[in-house]
């Protein structure tokens, strides 16, 4: 989580870890709703890439 850029991270933390909707995320950080729902999303898929390069680097050759 560390890796996402400031603006990724920050609207995936207030949505997802603090529960806020996606209205009030939009409010707290000044941009619409509809960039909370693509930076949530970007911030999610970025987040599943690195997890799934974590696990493919750790099982090795099959």
């Amino acid at each position: 989580m560390d890796r996402l850029p400031p603006h990724l991270k920050a609207a995936l933390l207030l949505t997802a870890i603090e529960g806020r909707s996606q209205a009030e995320t939009a409010e707290i950080l000044g941009v619409s709703v509809k960039t909370v729902e693509a930076r949530v999303a970007r911030a999610r898929r970025k987040l599943s890439d690195a997890l799934r390069d974590v696990i493919a680097s750790r099982a090795g050759p099959e």
